[in-house]
């Protein structure tokens, strides 16, 4: 740990590198599977390869896998990357039956052949963006999980077709002959499991956090800047709208408030992350002043009532934007982007309302005003 520290620092703080498998190659000799597999290395200090190539076979089709020594491997180890070839094998059984990959998320069959082809197998299409979220890959630079196969071959038995399909860092991919699709993970290494398939959807709450931690973040710090927006929306239209708040000059919390939207758009512009820690101790302070106005009577009730407004909209916009986020990583909406555009949908119809509710608030403080005038 001491010497780890001490490389970390020497190096400019660059991470830690981490070893990894990946499954790359797979071909069926006598009814037996074998595998390729590459052990890698994320990018970073140390996570130092041992063994580059690595050959396994399966006596149960697919489920479990036993190292080999390499000169009992029977066939080359040349790797096949994602996305750069088509592969098609069909059955010498039932020839009109055959599955094909071709650099896409999923595995398809055809039942005539090859004349025509419908998708077998596509969980994974769209949730490489949720499988990134678990630990074993956050912590590894320039390491994405494997959502696209590399190769793919079909066992003949008694009982009907296997299929075996090589996920990369995402184990093996089986059908057995009922048609029922399984992943199974390559070596008995304790974890960090170098070649271990990961949910593709939230099923306990510490999955769903690590789902959605990003996305809460980002909603936080733009939640908070929401407030500001509205708050200071409101606090100009009370301004423009009242003859006594025109006399008064620019109020104390505008000018607060322009002050952090200015520097939250800078921080926004250089890494949204910033925005979340940029707005605890601003926020902290604008409370502060907020009472402390209110308790020596600084504070009118419509200069309140504008930012209790503008605080419940902030709060309603991160409670419903995460919405379709939770749903993305639960699995009921399968891609990422989906979930953006209705978080993105919900977010503009929150800050319409949020808008018209502070000039409809506006609107009644004038009216209030002007009344006991005319008396």
């Amino acid at each position: 740990m001491v010497i780890s520290s001490a490389l970390l620092i020497i190096s400019g703080c660059d991470p830690p590198a981490y070893t990894y498998w990946e499954v790359n190659r797979v071909e069926v000799i006598d009814h037996v599977p074998f595998i390729h597999v590459s052990e890698k290395s994320s990018w970073g200090i140390g996570g130092d390869v041992t063994q580059p190539d690595r050959y396994f076979r399966s006596d149960d089709f697919g489920t479990t896998w036993r190292e080999l020594e390499n000169s009992q491997f029977p066939i080359g180890g040349a790797e096949k990357e994602p996305g750069r070839k088509t592969v098609e094998r069909c059955s010498t059984n039932i020839p009109l039956v055959c599955y094909r990959i071709k650099g896409e998320e999923k595995v398809e069959i055809s039942r005539d052949g090859g004349s025509s082809w419908q998708i077998d197998w596509n969980k994974g299409a769209g949730r490489k963006e949720f499988l990134s979220r678990f630990p074993s890959f956050t912590r590894m630079q320039q390491v994405e999980p494997d959502t696209i196969p590399y190769d793919l071959d079909l066992i003949e038995s008694n009982s009907g077709v296997f299929v075996i399909v090589a996920m990369g860092n995402q184990g093996v991919l089986v059908k057995n002959p009922e048609g029922s699709w399984y992943r199974h993970a390559i070596g008995n290494i304790s974890e960090p499991f170098p070649a271990k398939p990961l949910p593709f959807a939230a099923s306990s709450l510490e999955e769903l956090i690590a789902g959605i931690g990003k996305e809460f973040l980002i909603l936080t710090a733009l939640s908070n800047l929401l407030l500001l927006l509205l708050w200071i929306f409101g606090l100009s239209s009370l301004s423009a709208s009242s003859p006594q708040t025109k006399k008064s000059g620019v109020p104390t919390e505008r000018m607060i408030a322009i002050a952090i939207i200015t520097g939250a758009i800078i921080l926004c512009v250089l890494n949204i992350y910033l925005l979340f820690f940029f707005f605890f101790v601003p926020i902290i302070i604008i409370f502060v002043l907020i009472f402390w106005r209110i308790e020596h009577k600084r504070l009118n009730n419509a200069k309140f009532d504008v930012f209790a407004v503008a605080g419940v909209f902030s709060l309603i916009f991160i409670a419903a934007g995460i919405i379709p986020f939770v749903f993305y990583a639960t699995g009921w909406i399968k891609y990422y982007g989906v979930a953006i555009v209705f978080s993105l949908i919900i977010g503009a119809i929150i800050l319409v309302f949020g808008f018209r509710k502070e000039n409809n608030l506006v609107r009644q403080s004038a009216k209030i005003e002007i009344v006991p005038g005319e008396g």
